[in-house]
């Protein structure tokens, strides 16, 4: 828990020295699940992807998710954000990268000596593999 204080009183200065986002508001996280999940954080749409933020197990898993529940769509909205914020802190907003696009959060424009973009998302330190969170269109609305 140590962690975690230390984590959300860090500075977006700070962070932004470190290498890594700043924290995202609570609004932003919201805006992301609306555009993954018509923003329904128990979604569990068959697809292989969980939550409100439509993140894939082993992202789950190993961004500390199951210190607060086996899936995303079975921890709370601010657990679904907390580990969302690490998974952002490691791959960026490529980890929902239509969804940030369509928000402004991502830019075509690779950094500097990157290279041009991959095309596709996948874990960031295999880049193989299934994307981390669901990149694809959202599943058509049964209403």
């Amino acid at each position: 828990m140590l962690c975690s204080a230390a984590f959300v009183l860090a500075t977006p200065a700070r962070a932004a020295a470190e290498g890594r986002p700043a924290p995202v508001t609570d609004a932003t996280w919201d805006q992301v699940a609306d555009c993954e999940s018509d923003g329904d954080w128990t979604a569990d749409t068959g697809n292989g992807y969980y939550g409100g933020l439509q993140i894939w197990p082993p992202t789950w898993r190993e961004a500390g998710g199951l210190r607060y529940a086996t899936r995303p769509d079975l921890a709370t909205r601010r657990q679904q954000i907390t580990v969302a914020q690490e998974i952002l802190n490691e791959q960026g907003w490529e980890a929902w990268s239509a969804c940030a696009r369509d928000l402004g959060l991502l830019h075509d424009r690779p950094p500097a000596g990157t290279g041009p973009p991959s095309g596709g998302m996948g874990p960031s330190s295999a880049g193989t593999g299934p994307p981390s969170v669901n990149t694809g269109p959202r599943p058509a609305d049964d209403r």
